[in-house]
This record gives structure tokens, sequence and C-alpha cells, in this order.
């Protein structure tokens, strides 16, 4: 669970015109099984996407200053990763799946599952 702390006009004037490069400062905490991983901490936020940033739904890019050290595997587990390191993080996305399919879309992971079949070397 995330609560993410915005100025409210900052937030709707970002969201409103997210063609722009339009990026607030907001306030993070983040909670896993009750306990909290992040506590105040000063993230970036910034609308994200192309084609799926038209959508009323939007995916929300979390930048943070510092890198986050994630070597107690808190944040983000990398069982699902084996391929990457992931004991420091530096952004990560909230995605609402809402939109998935709205047009046809494809989920971001059948591309990722293709690029690791195909043994290309991306992140």
């Amino acid at each position: 669970m995330a609560n993410l702390i915005l100025d409210q006009a900052e937030f709707d004037e970002m969201y409103a015109n997210y063609t722009e490069d339009i990026e607030i400062v907001g306030m993070l905490n983040l909670y896993k099984n009750g306990v909290t991983l992040i506590e105040n901490e000063v993230v970036e936020v910034k609308v994200k996407g192309t084609f799926s940033a038209a959508f009323e739904l939007k995916s929300l890019g979390i930048k943070f200053d510092d890198t986050y050290h994630n070597e107690d595997r808190k944040l983000i587990n990398p069982q699902a990763l084996p391929f990457h390191s992931l004991d420091r993080v530096k952004a990560f996305r909230f995605r609402n799946s809402g939109n998935d399919f709205k047009n046809t879309m494809i989920k971001d992971m059948s591309y990722t599952k293709l690029a690791i079949d195909a043994g290309l070397n991306l992140d």
C-alpha cells in the first residue's frame, strides 16, 4: 500500500497537461504487509507513458532523490527477475491496469518475456 502526498493544484495541472514535461515534488510512504518500508521520502512525480498517457487512468513515475537501497529485497523482490540486480532502485511506476487492452494493447510483461526468450540484453 502506498500513500503519495502531493499538492492538489500541482497534481491537477500535471494530470491535465500530461503531454507537457511537468514533474512535481511529493512525499511517499510505502507499506508492505503492515510494515513501513518508506516513510516521508521526498520523490519526484510525473505522468508516464506515451499512448496510454491519454487514457483517463494514467501511470505515475516515481523517482527518488537518492537511490533506494533494496539489498533486503523489501521493496522489489527479484525472484521474478533473476537476470537483474535490483540492489538499488532509482525509480518505479504506479501503473493502473484499468487501461489494459483498451485498444487491444499487449501487456508489458509479454514484451519482457519476448525479449528474454530472444536473448536480448535489454533493461
